[in-house]
């Protein structure tokens, strides 16, 4: 348990409106068209990366990874600042940072591990419903493969994805909407839109729980912190398993990743215990 008492932790609706002089951006629509113009971006300086890459020599598998990291960078950082700076918004607001306790850190780790896990086998059963394209299973594959730590992978996985997306959708997103929406609301329109921008059937669910649990903290803590190192640890649970020797099935062992396989049991009780 997160070491907060609830009231000082839950989202306040007093809070929720903007301030006379203080600018709302965005709400609900103007960040739908934020996501259409990220979209272009990042299919725009994925291709250019993806030729430079090429013509520098690199492997396929490492020039995919390098894309994604490279064009994320910066087009996520090209929407962002653009909005910023176009609507005269208050950097320190966007991306709030708070001091917590060590308490704080202590209780939220294990919760995002124990519902990472959860998560986990919650993608694998709608994975009986949605199967993984092609495409897909080669960039799992790359991921998770047999062939051992990919750092490349890591970095992309780790550093860059918990860096843009929270700073787009737990920071410019959710401090648009808490200004316009009650708290909850704020906090489920930012759970779906980072959900969507996934844009994988299978894993439309587990992002938006995990989703909705960050912008929760962000809002109760007043700080981008919990969710920024949150979903950091999120995402690097099963590479550091696989540094401790731990490849689980369904979990971060995908040797045959075109067929589902779900998590042993125990692991499943241990995820829950955990939370």
């Amino acid at each position: 348990m997160i070491s907060h008492q609830e009231e000082d932790t839950m989202p306040s609706s007093k809070n929720a409106f903007p301030l006379p002089g203080e600018k709302a951006f965005p709400g609900l629509w103007q960040a739908i068209g934020e996501l259409l113009k990220l979209l272009f971006a990042l299919i725009a300086f994925e291709t250019l990366a993806s030729k430079l890459f090429e013509v520098l020599g690199v492997s396929p598998d490492n020039a995919a990874l390098l894309s994604y990291s490279v064009s994320a960078l910066i087009a996520y950082g090209l929407i962002i600042f653009t909005a910023i700076k176009s609507n005269q918004l208050d950097i320190k607001k966007v991306f709030p940072i708070r001091r917590l306790p060590l308490g704080f850190w202590l209780g939220l780790l294990p919760v995002v591990a124990g519902l990472s896990v959860l998560l986990s086998e919650l993608d694998n059963l709608f994975r009986l419903i949605f199967e993984m394209s092609p495409e897909v299973i080669a960039i799992f594959g790359d991921l998770y493969g047999s062939s051992g730590l990919n750092w490349l992978s890591a970095v992309a996985v780790i550093i860059v994805a918990p860096l843009t997306e929270e700073a787009l959708f737990r920071g410019l997103f959710l401090n648009g909407f808490k200004r316009r929406y009650p708290p909850r609301i704020a906090i489920i329109a930012s759970a779906f839109l980072f959900a969507a921008m996934h844009m994988l059937p299978w894993q439309f669910l587990a992002p938006i729980v995990l989703g909705a649990l960050l912008a929760w903290l962000v809002l109760g803590t007043g700080s981008i912190l919990p969710a920024l190192i949150g979903h950091a640890f999120n995402n690097a649970i099963p590479y550091l398993m696989i540094l401790g020797g731990w490849q689980i099935p369904g979990f971060n062992e995908f040797s045959q990743i075109d067929v589902v396989v779900f998590q042993p049991a125990w692991f499943n009780l241990l995820g829950l215990g955990v939370l």
